[in-house]
């Protein structure tokens, strides 16, 4: 068999290029520090990593939803912190107003600031996040969720919506309360019920009041109650359904009226003694919102006090206001409350998220079976390898029968 120089030259050539991409492979193993290069090197091991990616990439994704949730209800924490000063300030106020030293000029002062602090709260409730994205529209984000009508009326142009992002696999949390839920659904009254005056003579005030009995307040049902003044020292409670159920009491200034699970005071003297024919509302409690209750309370201060009855009315639409305010101070604690849960809830998905990152990282690690020392030494090997090839081929290139010839 006869071997030309062509084919020697071919074989060298070929085992130089061999050596030379098993030290290209080795060092881009060791540049990126893995094993597995191509779904050819290991078959199996490639799917399993590229699922191991898919979960890695997916839980860092999942930790970039948590740092945006957790600055959304922390600009929605502090937001409402501020409304929750602004009604403090507004009830500080209604308890000054009630001072009977108080002139109409000074309760005007007071009135104008009460109103100040209701347009401080339309712009807490306007508020936009870091994306101009409006904290309290519900899903209409791009639209002010409140509008003032100007006629002390305040509309909502948002909707009930709240806007969840996925922190986890299977783990949703809500970035976003509805204006509705936090400034428009507050009760009136003591939370249950609400009292009221209207069109009286006297000067007999009517307390908030409170439920003594939840069971005898709530059965055989809720309905609106009148309690009518049949003489300035005796009245009835009528039932808007159930008619008569007190006739005749006696009353006394300062005396808990007690009926249907229901405890309510009626005070009279320095403002006066209800009249004879004089008439209380008791009813349900409807919902109110915080923008109305200080428009309400601006109003009851602004009212002329030309009567005892007038006073009277003063008095009363002071303790509404301030019961008004109570329960939208509760409000902001309880939504407070709920933002906090949820950024513990973040927290404690972001450490589960990060253990996670950290086993499919090892388990990523484990199927690709990187040893640096090994890939060391393998190109160690390659490289010795590739220059002897090299040099023997340099040798084996010069050598032919006509250097033997003379």
């Amino acid at each position: 068999m006869r071997i030309s120089t062509k084919y020697l030259n071919e074989q060298g050539i070929n085992a130089i290029r061999a050596f030379q991409d098993a030290v290209g492979a080795t060092q881009s193993r060791i540049a990126l520090g893995r094993d597995i290069l191509d779904a050819s090197d290991d078959p199996a091991g490639s799917a399993r990593l590229v699922e191991v990616s898919y979960q890695i990439g997916a839980t860092r994704q999942f930790n970039k939803a948590i740092t945006l949730a957790g600055g959304r209800l922390a600009l929605e924490e502090t937001t409402l912190n501020g409304a929750g000063n602004i009604l403090q300030r507004a009830r500080e106020l209604a308890v000054y107003g009630g001072n009977d030293s108080l002139g109409p000029a000074d309760r005007q002062a007071l009135a104008r600031e009460i109103r100040e602090l209701r347009g401080q709260l339309l712009q807490q409730a306007n508020a936009k996040d870091g994306n101009n994205e409006y904290l309290f529209g519900g899903y209409k984000s791009g639209t002010a969720p409140f509008s003032d009508n100007g006629d002390g009326s305040v509309s909502y142009n948002g909707d009930n919506g709240q806007r969840l992002l996925q922190v986890g696999p299977t783990r949703n949390v809500a970035v976003s309360d509805s204006g509705d839920e936090v400034f428009r659904r507050i009760r009136t009254g003591n939370g249950s019920f609400v009292t009221a005056a209207a069109g009286n003579r006297g000067g007999g005030v009517i307390r908030v009041g409170s439920v003594v009995d939840a069971v005898a307040y709530a059965t055989p049902q809720l309905e609106s109650y009148t309690i009518k003044f049949t003489a300035p020292d005796k009245y009835d409670v009528i039932g808007s359904v159930s008619g008569a159920i007190v006739s005749g009491a006696n009353f006394a200034p300062g005396q808990a009226l007690k009926f249907r699970g229901m405890e309510i005071t009626l005070d009279g003297q320095p403002h006066g003694d209800p009249a004879t024919g004089d008439t209380f509302s008791v009813a349900p409690a409807p919902y109110q919102d915080m923008f109305t209750t200080l428009e309400r309370l601006a109003g009851a201060l602004e009212s002329p006090l030309s009567a005892p009855a007038d006073s009277a009315r003063l008095q009363a639409g002071l303790g509404q206001g301030i019961a008004g305010i109570d329960l939208a101070l509760e409000k902001i604690s309880e939504m407070r409350g709920k933002i906090g849960a949820r950024m513990n809830a973040l927290d404690q998905q972001a450490d589960v998220n990060g253990e996670f990152d950290l086993r499919m990282q090892q388990i990523a690690k484990d199927i690709d079976g990187f040893d640096y020392a090994e890939a060391a030494s393998d190109l160690s090997s390659q490289l010795l390898a590739l220059s002897a090839a090299q040099q023997s081929f340099v040798k084996i290139q010069n050598l032919s029968l006509f250097n033997y010839m003379r």
